[in-house]
C-alpha cells in the first residue's frame, strides 16, 4: 500500500484553512467547481456535490508542498471534533492511505487527509472511480466521472496562482 505521508499540525492547519471559506471560484469543468483556497497559498482544488449528498474536495496545497483529499456530509453530524483515523483509497489497482482529521464546515461533517504522493492525483486523473474505507469501516465509492478534466483544469489554475 501506497503511504500518503502526513503531518497532523499541518493537516489542522490546512484543514482549518478549508473551513475558513475563503474558497473563491477560478473556474468549472461539467459538474466539477474549480476553486482557489487563499489560505492554503492559493492552492487550487476541484469540488463535487453529489445527489447522495456527499461533498468531495481534493486539490493542491502548496504551502505543504502536497495535496488533500476531503469528502463531507451534512449527514456526518455525529463525527467529533478533534477526531483521527486511517483512512484508506483503493482505484482498482493502486492502494493509497493516510490519516484523516476531522473537518466540519457550515453544517458539513467529515475528514480531510493530507498526502505528497503526485501519484495520487495521477490515479485519480486515470480513474472512473474511488474506494474509500474510513476509520470506522465505512466504505463508499465516488465517481470521478469528469475529474480528469477538470484536474487539469485545476493545474491550469495552480499554474495561474505563480
Amino acid at each position: 500500500m501506497t503511504s500518503l505521508r502526513y503531518c497532523l499540525p499541518a493537516l489542522f492547519c490546512a484543514t482549518a484553512a478549508l473551513a475558513a471559506n475563503g474558497l473563491t471560484n477560478w473556474g468549472e469543468s461539467g459538474q466539477w467547481s474549480v476553486l482557489v483556497d487563499p489560505d492554503s497559498g492559493n492552492g487550487c482544488l476541484i469540488q463535487k456535490d453529489f445527489s447522495d449528498g456527499l461533498r468531495i474536495r481534493f486539490g493542491n496545497l502548496p504551502l505543504l508542498s502536497g495535496g488533500f483529499f476531503a469528502a463531507l456530509s451534512r449527514d456526518w453530524s455525529d463525527l467529533e471534533a478533534g477526531t483521527t483515523g486511517t483512512v484508506r483509497f483503493l482505484t482498482g489497482e493502486a492502494k493509497f492511505a493516510g490519516e484523516a482529521e476531522f473537518l466540519e464546515e457550515d453544517g458539513w461533517y467529515g475528514g480531510s487527509a493530507f498526502f505528497n504522493n503526485p501519484n495520487f492525483v495521477t490515479e485519480m486523473a486515470k480513474r472512473r472511480s474511488i474506494t474509500v474505507i474510513g476509520p470506522s469501516g465505512g466504505t463508499f465509492e465516488v465517481d470521478l466521472a469528469g475529474s480528469s478534466k477538470a484536474i487539469d483544469l485545476m493545474q491550469e489554475c495552480q499554474e495561474a496562482q505563480k
